[in-house]
């Protein structure tokens, strides 16, 4: 999860080149995240039998944006995403439509928290 988020926020960032991503060591701000929870829940199942056929999955982030030099919290905030995915007869497939969902609402976080602190710029 936390490499997938990491990603999202890298590659929201780095294609916009508005702001670059560097090293810690040569950075003006730092952007932190701590993901807080992550869990699913059925949303989805049949009424004869009582079988889940979909769940949601549920990320929240906590992310701290701040200035280097003197430590000045910038931003704080924690942002919550979900997304349902289906469940089927095939694990391997559900496990698929899982890390699908998960990839996501990264991409989805990534976005509100670019868009956060762009607007503040």
């Amino acid at each position: 999860m936390e490499n997938e988020v990491t990603r999202a926020l890298v590659d929201k960032f780095t294609s916009t080149r508005r702001l670059f991503v560097t090293s810690q060591s040569s950075a003006d701000a730092l952007l932190t995240g701590t993901i807080k929870s992550f869990f699913t829940t059925s949303v989805t199942v049949t009424s004869a039998t009582q079988v889940t056929t979909g769940y949601r999955a549920t990320v929240t982030l906590e992310v701290v944006f701040q200035r280097k030099g003197d430590g000045k919290i910038l931003w704080k905030e924690e942002i919550r995403e979900w997304r349902n995915y289906a469940v089927v007869s095939d694990l391997a497939a559900t496990e698929g439509n899982r890390r699908e969902a998960i990839r996501q609402i990264s991409d989805l976080l990534a976005e509100r928290v670019y868009e956060i602190i762009m607007g503040n710029f």
